[in-house]
């Protein structure tokens, strides 16, 4: 994998210079809003006391109209929560609120006093009537047409609030000029140039905490972009590490990679991998040297705890004991699932007491690596059970006829041998397919036992096996099946069912098909059986005399020499 690089751009400017310099103009508005009060108050007090015994009337019908549209937006919005009865319940509500503050509307428009800037106020909330009307009307036919409970759309939402905000400036204006007000200001004009002031005292207290407050969030804003990047970090090292796991084709390269992940991200430790066979749990190191002398999967702790362990002295009494015969150090195991079990360790090392620290890291390796392992597992299984006659474990037709494909591309010189137990069916017939499984699978075996490691043999079909030895002239092929037969009939004499085998031999001359040299052998099988069976006959097209190993020449159908050579 390459190097690591970070993908956070250039570094932004630090936010709480930002928040130091909106707290000051926060401050110097509102001095400058506290002198515009002042002024305000001053000029006020002698332009609205003709107002204080006539304001008592619009003001009560503006807060009735408030109350109703507030209650009424209240209803409809639980109607729409609603369903069945509980929203036609609702709907009426709302709609006989709507009703109270049309009212209460037009009892205020009777007694409105026509002060400054009212006309204006009411034709606003007139206008934001009409407009939130329309959508309400929308509304309630899709609430009518619809079962399905849900909430209020936004434009009502906003519409509702624009409503109330209109009917709360024209209650303020009355409230500003209402009778209690007006009398009171006449007398107490310097108190309330005295609560101004510390009004504007107490703000710039809340002004300067605001801005303690605001600098702490910027600290806070800081630290979760240094959050972000360190997620960002992680998930450009998950992208490049999925991209490294899918160029291995195999576990050991793999297991490699993962290793190699970890030492990116503890660079300072040494890095080892320790893989388990799945069949016998024995350990086996694929890469770098470990640390501990564990054998068996079942005696390390982390496979069996299935977590990541740390220990900071491998001399500590609770240390692994795996570990006790390594130079003192620490050591963090990292187990890796594999097809839902642990199935290799990743290990670092470092010095006493300085455990390699891998956070995120270590998990997201160890659950990356364990997915690719996995699939490379299933894989393989995969391609084996395509490729491997279930019964007896020897290959089938397709692949033998692949791995002879690539035999001939090497023009390497070969035998074949065709063979075929003797009275396999009579056997079945008598004693069971369970007998008939039990031969093939005792042939399979001796075959197995006889042949050289590199030579190929599969079941050709039902109790028909083709043999192939690479490098080998027939004379010596006929030899080994010779040994084949020979043990197959020692495995016999004490059977249950004792079983034998006729085969044919024939040797490939250069540049034939291995169709065509199978057809041979299968003619040279053909004659043992017709010789007797329990016997190998070898066929060379090159061969113009019959020879007999055992003293006796056989011959074919019209009692002439056919190029064999017969042993058995």
């Amino acid at each position: 994998m390459a190097p690591i690089r970070n993908r956070v751009g250039r570094r932004a400017a630090d936010p709480r210079r930002t928040v130091v310099l909106a707290t000051v103009i926060a401050l110097a508005a509102a001095v400058a809003l506290g002198s515009v009060l002042l002024d305000t108050v001053t000029k006020t007090r002698a332009s609205v006391a003709y107002v204080a015994n006539s304001i008592r009337v619009p003001l009560a019908e503006l807060q009735a109209a408030y109350q109703a549209d507030d209650r009424g937006e209240a209803y409809l919005a639980q109607a729409a929560a609603d369903t069945g009865a509980a929203r036609n319940s609702n709907l009426s509500q709302s709609i006989y609120a709507a009703e109270a503050a049309t009212k209460a509307w037009t009892g205020y428009r009777a007694a409105a006093l026509g002060l400054p800037g009212e006309s204006k106020l009411a034709a606003r909330y007139s206008s934001d009537y009409l407009a939130g009307e329309k959508v309400t009307s929308a509304l309630l036919v899709g609430i009518l047409r619809s079962d399905a409970p849900g909430v209020l759309p936004s434009s009502q939402v906003l519409a509702a609030q624009t409503d109330r905000q209109d009917l709360l400036a024209l209650i303020g204006l009355y409230q500003q000029r209402s009778a209690a007000e007006l009398a009171r200001l006449g007398g107490q004009l310097r108190t309330a140039h005295l609560r101004l002031l510390l009004g504007g005292m107490a703000a710039l207290v809340v002004l300067v905490m605001a801005g303690v407050a605001g600098y702490r969030s910027a600290r806070q804003v800081v630290a979760d972009r240094r959050k972000l990047k360190a997620a960002a970090d992680l998930d450009e090292f998950e992208t490049r590490l999925i991209r490294a796991l899918e160029y291995a084709d195999d576990e050991t390269t793999a297991l490699r990679v993962g290793g190699d992940a970890i030492h990116r991200a503890a660079p300072d430790a040494a890095v080892a991998v320790l893989s388990f066979d799945a069949d016998t749990g024995a350990a086996g190191a694929v890469a770098g040297g470990s640390a501990c002398s564990v054998s068996q999967s079942s005696a390390c702790p982390a496979i069996k705890s299935g977590s990541a362990l740390q220990f900071p002295d491998s001399t500590a009494l609770d240390a692994c004991p795996s570990l006790a015969g390594a130079s003192p150090c620490s050591v963090t195991c990292v187990p890796v699932s594999i097809a839902g079990a642990p199935g290799a360790v990743i290990q670092t090392t470092g010095s006493v007491a300085e455990a390699p620290v891998l956070d995120a890291h270590s998990s997201v390796i160890s659950r990356r690596l364990g997915d690719r392992v996995t699939l490379l597992r299933a894989f393989a299984q995969v391609r084996r059970e395509a490729s491997i006659d279930p019964l007896t474990g020897l290959s089938n037709r397709r692949t033998l006829k692949a791995a002879m494909h690539q035999l001939n591309l090497s023009r390497g010189t070969y035998s074949v041998a065709f063979a075929d137990l003797d009275h396999f069916k009579a056997l079945n017939d008598q004693y069971g397919h369970e007998a008939g499984d039990r031969a093939l699978r005792t042939f399979s075996a001796t075959v197995l036992e006889t042949l050289r490691p590199d030579d190929l043999s599969c079941r050709w079909g039902g109790e028909e096996f083709v043999m192939v030895l690479p490098g080998c002239e027939k004379a010596a092929a006929v030899e080994v099946m010779e040994r084949l037969r020979g043990r197959l009939a020692e495995l016999s004499a004490t059977a249950e069912h004792p079983i034998s085998v006729s085969i044919g031999v024939t040797e490939a001359a250069q540049g034939e098909a291995f169709d065509e040299v199978v057809a041979r052998a299968d003619a040279a099988l053909r004659v043992a059986k017709d010789s007797g069976r329990d016997r190998v006959v070898g066929w060379s097209s090159h061969d113009l005399a019959v020879q007999d190993l055992a003293g006796q020449a056989p011959t074919d159908a019209a009692g002439k020499g056919a190029g064999l050579t017969q042993v058995g």
